[in-house]
């Protein structure tokens, strides 16, 4: 199994209760070159939200349950596990009470399902509605390729919903059917902040210049009538195609550091989600860790 270098180290060492990927040992090896971007996946598409970032909701229609949050349309029950090189053919040919167009979804869509309040460490981090045959020790596969993982695909996990990079390794395979995802402008830059054409969303250019612990971090925000985003929010505005940092450029220069989020892990008490820009992935340390501070709008 291989699964990145980076965020594997990042989760072991923030989270003393342990990295819930791969334990093989056999971790590969980010070559890519720091602020380096991937080749666009085909089709030019980019990974991100089109959607305002709202909880799931959903409902289930026979073999299908609906995000009427997204509007994307998701496989019930999935479709097993795959290999990384069979994930082309994974959803070409489902059909579903008549339904045909799945396809395996972006990191974003993925993410957009997790739910990260389930407070059970045996179950997955997942709605009822979608948690059926799913097991809390893996990864869900998404078609977002990962910069400097050769072959390899973004991959968010069973257990915690983490957002991690995987090449190796039999994952399960969730279906989606919906709008694709889409090329154009995404960011603006008003005044101080950048605009999230998407979301909505108003971040921050410039990044707090000390690290703080968390309750720190909200206080920061909260003294400007701003706030500490989620961590789905923060997940929100990373770029997979780039890594060191894994941000667009409109933010200016962000350090290739982890950034905290407002949100508690449901799961490890005294744990809060950060997002590492170095990489992308999605972490969780103890909330008095020291890091650095995006606010939002």
């Amino acid at each position: 199994m291989r699964v990145s270098l980076a965020g594997a180290l990042v989760a072991t060492h923030l989270c003393a209760c342990g990295w819930f990927g791969p334990t093989d040992g056999s971790l590969s090896r980010d070559t890519s070159e720091p602020g380096a971007a991937a080749a666009p996946p085909p089709g030019d598409w980019i990974d991100a939200p089109r959607w305002r970032l709202l909880p799931p909701d959903l409902v289930a229609e026979a073999g299908v349950v609906i995000d009427r949050t997204t509007g994307l349309e998701w496989q019930r029950v999935h479709s097993g596990r795959y290999a990384v090189e069979q994930l082309d053919a994974a959803c070409k040919d489902l059909v579903i009470d008549g339904k045909t167009g799945f396809r395996l979804p972006t990191r974003s869509e993925l993410l957009s399902i997790v739910d990260l309040d389930v407070v059970d460490r045996e179950a997955p981090a997942l709605p009822k509605l979608l948690s059926e045959q799913v097991t809390s020790d893996g990864f869900f596969w998404t078609a977002t390729p990962a910069v400097g993982l050769g072959g390899g695909r973004w991959i968010i996990g069973t257990h915690d919903g983490v957002a991690a990079r995987g090449a190796e390794g039999m994952w399960l395979v969730r279906c989606v059917r919906g709008e694709p995802p889409a090329n154009g402008p995404r960011f603006a830059i008003d005044g101080d902040f950048v605009r999230d054409l998407h979301t909505a969303l108003r971040w921050r250019r410039a990044v707090e210049e000390d690290l703080h612990a968390v309750v720190d971090a909200s206080a920061r925000c909260a003294a400007r009538g701003e706030r500490l985003p989620s961590v789905y929010e923060l997940q929100s505005i990373v770029d997979a195609r780039r890594r060191s940092p894994a941000i667009d450029p409109v933010f200016g220069e962000t350090p290739r550091e982890t950034f905290w989020s407002a949100s508690d892990n449901a799961k490890y008490a005294h744990y809060g989600w950060a997002v590492s820009f170095e990489t992308g992935e999605t972490v969780y340390a103890n909330r008095e860790s020291q890091f650095r501070v995006r606010c939002v709008q």
